[in-house]
């Protein structure tokens, strides 16, 4: 029988230990390692199937922008772009939808968003909450803690020093996700 690491593709020491301490610094249960931020990106939004919905923060990186509103909208899932500081906006639009993704602060406006009050809101109508927290790295914010399902980092970015590396990276503490 061969072991977890017969195959590097399906299972990698290096970066088995490199997800267990992202799980850590989030405050999370399961973490995972993408080879750029982008492809943990599409990953998440991957979590809505053709016929659901995704509402997105407006002040959201370009990349992330254009994913949703080509990729995703092509795949069949509805995407909503809504201003993510204004609790009432997101209270109606997470109603019916199946995942809030964000970013705080936000990217290029710097925006930021209440995290608990958008979390609670989420949770309130059964929509996943992911948070890119790419420009805040663990040291700084936690969205796990202020009740985020799901955390998105471009590792490439502060994670690893800016550009040292390409790599992105998905954090949750929700089993089902995980």
């Amino acid at each position: 029988a061969f072991g977890a690491y017969d195959y590097s593709r399906s299972g990698n020491p290096t970066r088995a230990v490199l997800e267990t301490q992202l799980a850590r610094l989030d405050e999370g249960t399961h973490a995972f390692a993408f080879s750029s931020g982008m492809a943990a990106i599409d990953a998440v939004a991957r979590l809505v199937s053709a016929g659901g919905r995704i509402v997105a923060g407006r002040d959201l990186y370009g990349g992330t922008w254009r994913l949703l509103d080509c990729v995703a909208k092509a795949a069949g899932v509805e995407v909503q772009f809504v201003d993510v500081s204004d609790l009432e906006r997101v209270a109606a639009a997470v109603a019916g939808a199946d995942l809030l993704i964000l970013e705080t602060p936000g990217n290029p406006l710097l925006g930021i968003v209440d995290l608990p009050a958008v979390a609670k809101l989420c949770r309130a109508n059964g929509c996943v909450l992911a948070v890119d927290s790419t420009l805040m790295t663990p040291l700084l914010q936690q969205p796990l803690t202020c009740g985020a399902h799901i955390v998105i980092h471009s590792a490439t970015k502060g994670l690893s020093g800016h550009a040292d590396l390409c790599a992105g990276a998905v954090v949750t503490n929700d089993e089902a996700l995980g």
